[in-house]
């Protein structure tokens, strides 16, 4: 495991424990508002305003709540265990986990990114790899050049005892190249490192654009919910829990009204997940050194 996926992996297993706080939470919330509305319902039945029949299905629906908060309850235990094996430890290792998933990293602009593509672990790993094949051929090449021979001696003549210098040079005759098969095969791995090299680039390119593009569109999904659709459906729920006290509206307004709050709710927390898992994967690809301001 590259040390890009390990501080991944770490981020994402941290940002499970804050996603399971934050259900748990939620979870809290839903059955508070459940148990509310039960006991409105039952006050209404008591007065001989309702009949027995709505009390039943709002007990119901209070006992889903109580599901969903026990296993809001065990998916944080599971999460914090998780958490602990990044270190060989246990979940008793560690208190609370501090950290708001609602302050989400910034995307960066698209430019930024593309630059910063090259200097990803993966990319940098190939073309040292590349490099060394180079170098490999280089060598291979100057192997098949046949070597020269410089002679220098010293020859006397008896005859009148006079010395004289000689020096001569030799080279094999090239008829054939020494080397051929080694060059072939070096210049191969050459164009083939190029070529994984250039096949990663499109690839790992191709993975971060639609990273980019999903933490864009899940971004935008998120401040709709933030900005509309949560609110709206909570003063819904509320007008038509307090109409219902007033007879305005009966008890099927009432469940839908608070089914769409707890969905509106449910898909927030999702939506905040897979924003913090594609920010996460944009850092495992491009080696965790892109820009990541607060916003």
């Amino acid at each position: 495991m590259t040390r890009s996926d390990l501080i991944s992996e770490t981020k994402e297993r941290f940002t499970a424990v804050l996603v399971a706080n934050k259900q748990l939470k939620l979870a809290q919330n839903q059955l508070d508002q459940a148990a509310a509305v039960l006991s409105i319902v039952n006050e209404a039945v008591a007065a001989g305003k309702k009949a027995p029949i709505e009390a039943l299905r709002f007990k119901s629906l209070a006992t889903q709540a109580q599901i969903r908060y026990q296993t809001a309850l065990t998916t944080l235990d599971n999460s914090r265990v998780v958490l602990a094996s990044s270190w060989n430890g246990k979940a008793d290792d560690f208190g609370e986990v501090i950290g708001n998933l609602r302050v989400m990293p910034k995307l960066p602009k698209w430019d930024v990114i593309e630059q910063q593509l090259d200097h990803s672990p993966l990319l940098i790993l190939r073309h040292q790899q590349h490099q060394l094949a180079q170098a490999e051929l280089a060598l291979q090449k100057a192997n098949r050049v046949n070597n020269l021979t410089v002679e220098l001696g010293l020859k006397n003549d008896r005859s009148n005892d006079d010395t004289a210098l000689l020096a001569g040079l030799s080279m094999p005759l090239s008829l054939f190249d020494r080397n051929k098969s080694g060059v072939a095969a070096a210049s191969l791995r050459a164009s083939q490192a190029q070529a994984q090299g250039n096949a990663l680039r499109q690839q790992q390119r191709q993975q971060v654009i639609t990273t980019y593009r999903s933490a864009t569109l899940i971004r935008q999904e998120i401040e709709a919910l933030t900005s509309d659709l949560i609110p709206a459906a909570q003063t819904v729920f509320e007008a038509i829990s307090y109409g219902y006290t007033q007879g305005k509206f009966g008890v099927i307004e009432v469940l839908d009204a608070q089914g769409r709050l707890f969905d509106s709710e449910d898909r927030y927390i999702e939506a905040l997940t897979r924003y913090h898992q594609q920010f996460s994967e944009l850092g495992r690809l491009l080696g965790n050194e892109f820009t990541e301001n607060k916003g």
